[in-house]
């Protein structure tokens, strides 16, 4: 562009967008998204041009008009499978920028959600959720897709896009196809709050053939917390599954719910001596988070200490721990808990001492033995222990 002339021409920026000076092509870009629609079709054009840097200019200018790009979705489209990836990611990029207009480029940006390299799919990943609502059918779709990388890639977006996604992942949960209702599910999952209108189709999926239906869907319910409070009943029912999964996260929902605590704390309690040691665990940490309504349950869970099986005895000791107080009677268990070889087991004893207070002022020998324990981990929590002890004994 010539430095004299203010106002340069549509044909005189278009010429400079072809310049091989990117110093030349940066203010041409910048100019030609002023300039608007009129420089739509010209940009088409462009988008064709033998060299690359050029097809990339162009693309970019086109994706700062944003909706007014609407009639460069096709060859934009097109750029997608350019053979530099800066050009393909380039034409990501502004299909994003143009947002709802370039619902007809959704399906060929989602069939590339596993076809490029990890940070090239983060471009097309952040153009789908711009595009928005026509983005979720191609990408429900994708779930079908007989590639894992390609299922996740589609569920991880369709996760981000959080409430605008739900009525198509709970149509999803009917899908004939197994591994679309787990995704839809799965997707649900990990949008927390956002997928509260989904609590009546995630209940009705807790009745799903597939045992790994069943199972996302209780863990999706957990996700919603409290929003999930109508889940309860159907989540007890679900303690008694046949499939060890679907116990573990009917327990693990319930205790995130955290609703209705008598009937759950005496339910889940029954599944500290389930066949299973992972519906043990997940019983242990859904009764914690109960806190003082599982002391009706303590015996049972104190009994759980004894549990050989990897990790059981420290989620019996986390469980006390999360009692508090209510937890008293649970002190002399604790105390022998110090002395296992397993170093979780000692932590989370010590650990919980320190929080049932001064009820446990018997373990302060036992306690101070494990402030020069070989676990720095141990020693801490053994020395935070015999502090909240005497701070709550004065």
């Amino acid at each position: 562009m010539d430095a004299t002339n203010p106002t340069p021409s549509l044909e005189e920026l278009i010429e400079a967008l072809q310049n091989p000076s990117w110093e030349v092509r940066r203010p041409a870009i910048k100019a030609l998204a002023a300039v608007g629609t009129p420089a739509v079709q010209p940009l088409i054009s462009l988008l064709r041009h033998k060299r690359h840097v050029v097809r990339n200019a162009a693309a970019t200018t086109l994706g700062q008009l944003g909706g007014a790009a609407k009639p460069a979705v096709v060859s934009l489209a097109g750029l997608l499978s350019d053979e530099e990836e800066t050009v393909r990611i380039t034409a990501a990029h502004a299909l994003g920028n143009i947002g709802p207009e370039a619902a007809d480029a959704a399906p060929a940006l989602v069939e590339l959600l596993h076809g490029w390299k990890k940070e090239a799919r983060f471009s097309v990943a952040q153009a789908l959720k711009r595009i928005g609502a026509p983005a979720v059918a191609p990408l429900i779709h994708c779930l079908e897709h007989p590639v894992l990388t390609a299922r996740y890639a589609a569920l991880e977006v369709l996760g981000d896009m959080g409430e605008l996604a739900v009525p198509a992942l709970c149509d999803a949960l009917r899908n004939d196809d197994e591994r679309v209702r787990v995704a839809a599910a799965e997707a649900m999952a990990g949008m927390g709050a956002a997928a509260r209108s989904a609590v009546q189709p995630l209940i009705g999926a807790l009745r799903d053939r597939s045992a790994r239906a069943r199972t996302a869907a209780a863990n999706a319910l957990g996700a919603l917390r409290h929003s999930a409070a109508a889940a309860v009943a159907p989540l007890l029912d679900a303690l008694r599954d046949q499939d060890a999964p679907v116990r573990a996260a009917a327990a693990g929902a319930l205790g995130a719910i955290g609703q209705d605590a008598p009937a759950c704390v005496g339910a889940i309690a029954k599944l500290i001596k389930d066949e299973d040691r992972n519906v043990r665990r997940e019983a242990l940490e859904a009764l914690g988070a109960f806190r003082s309504s599982a002391a009706a349950v303590l015996p049972a869970i104190i009994e759980a200490t004894h549990d050989e099986a990897p990790g059981v005895a420290y989620l019996a000791a986390k469980a006390c721990a999360r009692i508090g107080s209510a937890a008293r009677d649970a002190v002399p268990t604790m105390i022998e808990l110090l002395g296992s070889e397993d170093e979780r087991v000692r932590d989370g004893a010590a650990f919980a001492l320190g929080r049932i207070g001064s009820a446990a002022r018997s373990a302060l020998p036992a306690l101070s033995k494990l402030l020069n324990d070989p676990s720095i981990d141990v020693a801490r929590s053994a020395a935070e222990a015999v502090e909240r002890i005497r701070s709550a004994a004065q």
